[in-house]
C-alpha cells in the first residue's frame, strides 16, 4: 500500500511540474507575441507549427513573399535568430480566431 501511495504522490508531483512548465512556456510565448501585429501573430503560429512560407501563404490566402517579409519582421521584433527559434518559442501559443 505504501508503494502505491508513493507512486501516486510521485505522479502528482510530476504532473504539477509539467503543468508549471507549460504555464512558463505559454507566458514566454505571450511576451514574445505581444510585440507582433495580429497578422504577424498568425504567421508566428503557423511557422511555429512547422509550416513553410508557401504553406502558410496558402493557409492565410496571401503571397509567399508576404509571409517571408512577415517572418523577417517577426525575427527582428522578437530578437529570435531563426525559424527554429520561432518553433521552439511558439509551444503552447494558440491564436484566438
Amino acid at each position: 500500500m505504501k508503494t502505491l501511495l508513493a507512486l501516486a504522490a510521485r505522479h502528482i508531483r510530476l504532473a504539477h511540474q509539467a503543468a508549471c512548465q507549460a504555464d512558463e512556456i505559454s507566458a514566454v510565448s505571450e511576451m514574445i507575441t505581444a510585440k507582433l501585429t495580429p497578422r504577424e501573430q498568425e504567421i508566428f503560429h503557423w511557422v511555429g507549427q512547422g509550416k513553410s512560407n508557401a504553406e502558410t501563404a496558402i493557409i492565410l490566402g496571401c503571397a509567399t513573399r508576404t509571409v517571408e517579409k512577415h517572418v523577417e519582421n517577426i525575427l527582428q521584433k522578437t530578437s529570435l535568430e531563426s525559424r527554429n527559434a520561432i518553433v521552439a518559442n511558439s509551444a503552447g501559443k494558440r491564436i484566438e480566431k
